[in-house]
């Protein structure tokens, strides 16, 4: 289960920034929040902060978990692949 978010961080940026970000996150399907967090958490954890690693490997596994009813282990995760993968036309 996720953490709990109780901490709130308010800060100002101009309409044209505010417009960007809106954009950016409907375009990716997630609220302004969750589009800054997973920027923020994408570039810490891309630059090795150990904290924002377990936060991104957390949410994956709890992704997958949603994905797979609950079940994450390799053969999941194969059936999974093979599912995604496009099937190939024989000549």
């Amino acid at each position: 289960m996720a953490e709990m978010k109780g901490e709130i961080i308010t800060f100002k940026v101009s309409e044209e920034e505010a417009e960007m970000i809106r954009k950016a996150a409907k375009e990716e399907g997630l609220s302004v929040s969750r589009y800054i967090r997973a920027c923020t958490l994408r570039d810490r954890a891309l630059s090795g902060d150990p904290v924002a690693l377990r936060i991104v490997f957390d949410n994956f596994k709890e992704m997958m978990r949603d994905v797979f009813g609950g079940k994450v282990d390799k053969e999941s995760l194969e059936k999974g692949k093979e599912a995604r993968l496009p099937r190939t036309r024989k000549a």
